[in-house]
Parts: C-alpha cells; sequence; structure tokens
C-alpha cells in the first residue's frame, strides 16, 4: 500500500520553517506570527483548490495540473501578500512583490498546462492502443510515455493483448479437434464397421 506524502511534505514544510526561523536574524515570537499568517493564507486558498480539484476530477489531467499549479501560486501569493501587509511593508514593496509571484506563477502555470499537454497525449496513446486491442489486433509494442505509471500501464495493455492473442489460438485449436472428432464419430457412425 502507498502512503499518500501530504502528511509528509507538510511536516517537513513546518520543520523547514522552524529551522529557516533559527536561521535568520529574526525574533522567534515575529517568526511565529509571519509563519502563521502566510500558513493560514495558504490553508485557505489550498483548501479552495483542492475543493476546486475535487470537482474537476473527471477532466482532462492538462486542465487539472494546471489547477494544481495555480493552487500552489495562489497559497503562495496569499502568503506572501498577508505576511508582507502585517510586516507593514510599503506599498510599493508590496505591489512590486505581487507582481514577482504574478510573473513566477505565470511561468510555473504554463509548465503546468505544457506536462498536461504531454500527459494528454500519452493517454490518448493508451487508448488508441486498447481500441486496437478490442478490435483484436495484436499490440506488441507501445511507444514509451510521459510517467512511470503510463508506462507501466502500456507494458499491462502490451501483456493482455499478446496473452488475449495466445487465448484466441488456443480456442481456434481446440474448435478445429471438436470439428476434428465430430468428423470421424461421424464417419464411424454412418460406416459400421465390417464384421
Amino acid at each position: 500500500m502507498t502512503r499518500h506524502p501530504f502528511a509528509l511534505v507538510i511536516a517537513a514544510g513546518a520543520l523547514f520553517t522552524g529551522s529557516l526561523g533559527l536561521l535568520v536574524d529574526l525574533p522567534m515570537k515575529d517568526s511565529l506570527i509571519i509563519a502563521g499568517i502566510a500558513m493560514a493564507a495558504a490553508a485557505v486558498s489550498g483548501a479552495l483548490g483542492v475543493a476546486l480539484l475535487h470537482a474537476m476530477r473527471n477532466r482532462s489531467a492538462a486542465l487539472q495540473a494546471t489547477v494544481a499549479v495555480a493552487t500552489g501560486t495562489a497559497t503562495l501569493a496569499g502568503g506572501t501578500g498577508l505576511a508582507a501587509k502585517a510586516m507593514f511593508i510599503s506599498a510599493h514593496d508590496l505591489d512590486a512583490l505581487l507582481i514577482v509571484l504574478a510573473a513566477a506563477g505565470a511561468i510555473g502555470i504554463a509548465i503546468a498546462v505544457w506536462f498536461g499537454h504531454k500527459v494528454a497525449l500519452s493517454t490518448g496513446s493508451l487508448v488508441d492502443a486498447a481500441r486496437r486491442i478490442a478490435s483484436g489486433e495484436v499490440v506488441r509494442h507501445i511507444a514509451p510515455l510521459n510517467t512511470r505509471e503510463l508506462d507501466e500501464l502500456a507494458k499491462e495493455l502490451e501483456e493482455t493483448s499478446v496473452n488475449l492473442e495466445a487465448a484466441r489460438s488456443r480456442e481456434a485449436a481446440m474448435e478445429a479437434s471438436r470439428r476434428e472428432l465430430v468428423a470421424w464419430v461421424s464417419h464411424d457412425l454412418r460406416t459400421p464397421l465390417a464384421g
């Protein structure tokens, strides 16, 4: 059984944040306040993103990847923005920070769209292979796909295709044997033994 790494990532993030708070020249109280504000804002936007992803569970992988990265960007922007506002950073500096976050977020979302498109193409290859198998074609090789999980699925489809062909061959051989047996029995019934 595979464990979901969500809790591990949260724990590692909290540990990293706490360690960073000790390393920088900032009083512990201020570090905790800033971290709390940032985490609360990030948790709200993260929860909204998770809810949106849940609602989109039947949509394309490309769209879901885009929403996942946009959620990450929103959690980062929300947490950073509220923490910066709480630290009384000037409006000009806050605006500059938001522009930096928006620009970086746009690149992140573009990468998610690109990756989602690659996954969608891979999924299309698997659907095509499954349809060919269903029509009786033997699919011995599916080109390498973009993720380990999709490659594993492709290998299983290839094995299934070969196994189906072997089963069809066995069935055809059994049918031929049955017909031959029926022909012999029919012949023997029509021509009694000479005595």
